[in-house]
């Protein structure tokens, strides 16, 4: 019957469905393995793509045809093709992995093994992202599919952004999956990338993960974040934070239905009380415990490295010494801790000039201010602007809060002015003494 079907009808192999499916994508479409196997035997076009950019393999894919799918990767049908939206059968099979973990992990092994590249992006996203973004994607089965894409090039994407300035981390942290986490972590991904808009894993967190997710986060043991660190806007994660529970405390619960404009989804919110988890006790909790264990552990490291700089001080190894404090610097200016960046600059300046017991004293003086922050909660450290009521309008010094928020706001804080005014100062000096001169040598 297939025979005379196929003799009444010449061009069966292109003619077109109502929905553009040539016969090889509907026979993929149902998995029709025999059906597949006689039209790639008398040349059914393996690249012949429908309105959508897709492929008859993309549609087995899609369609969990597993077999079919082998068949046309048997025949060398092309394994980096992009649809549309710039997904390769890699990236769609990544999709169904919580589904049809083992058919995934055999099809994936097939496809690399003829030349499937898994650094290709989409026109939205990465495939780490991909391979968890679907429900029940959290289970332990999936390791050994991390292990073989990381081994196949991933490396190279593990730690790139997506189109929602989200890295595969960052994502996995405020979808709380605890495997993908282990194994992101064994592999090296970093804590400290920093998004276009000036956002760290920390500033997410505080935005849009639960109590759960600053647990996890906690659990990653980050020392390479300040807690201070700004986004593009003026804002630390801290302030980050108080500004969403200050917007739901006087805005009300309704707003937050507004899913689109503040990002909510399954991961972080309750159906019968949009954002509560996002503001509840055990959150805030969880978010001090989660800074004070970063800064605490950064501070920590940074005494480490600063006694080392006073040994070497004291040694008269000079060079050594000068080279530690510059690094110092430069992570200041990195994290936007401009303040602190002067303070190295010049004792980097008392070290060269000689002035070493100066040098030592102001190292010990900053020291001692570093242990004393690790006796305070971050909450205490930073100044709550949204800690106001009518009937206690004044802020700070007898300020107003409605002078503080102006002056947020509009960036009027002259502080944060100079600083940002001796950024391009702070990061001038990239040979031995620019940047570093004293008015004699001027």
């Amino acid at each position: 019957m297939l025979e005379q079907v196929l003799s009444d009808t010449p061009d069966i192999l292109t003619k077109r469905s109502i929905y553009d499916y040539t016969i090889l994508h509907l026979a993929c479409l149902v998995d029709d393995v025999e059906l597949v196997k006689h039209l790639l035997s008398i040349g059914a076009l393996v690249e012949m793509a429908n309105a959508e950019g897709d492929t008859p393999l993309h549609v087995a894919v899609k369609s969990g045809a597993w077999s079919s799918a082998e068949l046309l990767v048997n025949k060398g049908c092309q394994v980096n093709v992009k649809n549309n939206l710039g997904r390769t059968p890699l990236l769609l099979a990544l999709g169904k992995a919580a589904d049809a973990p083992n058919e995934v992990i055999r099809f994936s092994k097939s496809l690399l093994s003829r030349g499937a590249d898994v650094r290709v992006e989409t026109n939205d996203k990465l495939w780490w992202h991909e391979i968890f973004r679907h429900s029940g994607s959290h289970r332990e089965d999936l390791s050994e599919l991390y292990e073989i894409l990381f081994a196949a090039g991933g490396a190279h994407v593990i730690d790139l952004f997506d189109y929602g300035e989200l890295t595969p981390l960052i994502d996995a942290v405020l979808a709380k999956d605890v495997p993908l986490i282990s194994f992101l972590e064994k592999v090296g991904a970093r804590c400290d990338v920093v998004s276009n808009s000036g956002w760290n894993l920390l500033h997410w967190v505080s935005d849009y993960g639960d109590s759960q997710c600053c647990q996890l986060a906690e659990g990653l043991e980050i020392s390479c974040i300040d807690i201070r660190t700004t986004d593009n806007d003026g804002f630390t994660p801290l302030k980050s934070f108080r500004w969403v529970v200050n917007r739901y405390r006087y805005c009300g619960a309704s707003d937050f239905h507004e899913r689109s404009k503040w990002g909510l989804s399954w991961r972080n919110v309750h159906q019968d009380n949009p954002g509560e988890e996002l503001v509840s006790p055990e959150k805030s909790i969880a978010f001090e415990h989660l800074l004070r264990s970063i800064r605490d552990r950064m501070l920590v490291q940074e005494i480490e490295e600063l006694e080392v700089v006073i040994s070497k001080i004291h040694a008269l190894d000079l060079s050594s010494a000068r080279g530690m404090l510059k690094a110092v610097a430069a992570a200041k200016v990195k994290a936007k801790i401009y303040h602190e960046a002067e303070t190295f600059r010049a004792i980097d300046l008392d070290v060269r000039e000689g002035r070493l017991e100066l040098a030592v004293e102001s190292i010990e003086e900053f020291i001692g201010a570093s242990r004393d922050r690790m006796l305070v909660s971050p909450f205490d450290e930073e100044v709550d602007p949204y800690n106001w009521s009518p009937s206690n309008s004044e802020g700070l010094d007898g300020e107003s809060t409605a002078e503080i928020e102006t002056d947020d706001e509009d960036g009027a804080d002259q502080g944060s002015l100079e600083e940002n005014d001796n950024l391009e100062s702070l990061e001038a000096g990239d040979s031995e003494d620019d940047g570093w001169k004293t008015a004699e040598e001027d």
